[in-house]
Formats: structure tokens, C-alpha cells, sequence
């Protein structure tokens, strides 16, 4: 929890990141997700329903589940900067956050992905990918 100065170089700082980060966002939904907006002459009916495999419903679902995601994110650091005010063991919240991270979605990680190789780390561009997204 923090006070919002508006003349603060930091505070300055973390609202244009959270500008550029927003809007390479969009960008890239803009550029390389689904038409918004159809262009054709001749509109879709309005009883028209997407199945539920389709890349557009995919979109859809990946960005309420990104919203959810940060949504839940902003309120962990709240409940964590309260916590530790009482309890000021850093590393010790912190492994226990992981811990329970790592125990809810191991199980979602092998329903979704069946196949076991696909976890196998290889020295290629996403392992670097994954070692940078370490906070």
C-alpha cells in the first residue's frame, strides 16, 4: 500500500509502464486475435452461437481468465502487505504462497495437458521465457 504522488518520478514511472503494458496488450489482441469488428457487407445473425472449441471462444475465456488473474493478483498484495505487518517473515510467505500455487495448478496443468513430455524443460527459447517470468 502506497500514497499516489503525483509529482513522484516513481509514481510517474509505474503509471507509464502500466500505460505501455496495457497498450502492448491491446496491440496485440488488436493485431493477432479474432475480428472485433466485421467488415463484410453482411452482418452475422444475432442467433449466432460460437462453439465452444472455436478460437474466437478461446479469446473470450483467456481474457476473463487474464482479468480474473490480475484481479486476484491486486488483492493478494493487498492481504499480503496486511499480513505482514503481523507476521513479517518474508521468505517464509513467500514459499508458502508458491507452495499452495504450485498445489492448485499441478493438477490443472496434467488434465489439461495429457501429454507428459510436453513438461519436459528444453534449453530453448522458453525456458529462457520461463526462468525471466520468475518474479
Amino acid at each position: 500500500m502506497e500514497v499516489l504522488a503525483m509529482r513522484s518520478s516513481i509514481t510517474q514511472a509505474k503509471i507509464m509502464g502500466t500505460i505501455v503494458s496495457i497498450s502492448g496488450a491491446l496491440i496485440v489482441v488488436f493485431f493477432k486475435g479474432p475480428a472485433i469488428i466485421s467488415i463484410a457487407s453482411q452482418a452475422p445473425p444475432l442467433t449466432h452461437h460460437l462453439p465452444l472449441g472455436s478460437s474466437q471462444t478461446k479469446w473470450v475465456i483467456g481474457g476473463l481468465l487474464l482479468a480474473t488473474d490480475y484481479l486476484l493478483t491486486s488483492m493478494w498484495y493487498i492481504v499480503q502487505a496486511q499480513v505482514m505487518k503481523i507476521y513479517p517473515a518474508e521468505f517464509t510467505l513467500v514459499f508458502l504462497y508458491f507452495l499452495f500455487a504450485t498445489i492448485i495448478s499441478a493438477p490443472v496443468c496434467l488434465i489439461a495437458e495429457g501429454n507428459l513430455s510436453a513438461f519436459r524443460l528444453r534449453p530453448n527459447i522458453a525456458l529462457a521465457v520461463i526462468v525471466y517470468s520468475v518474479r
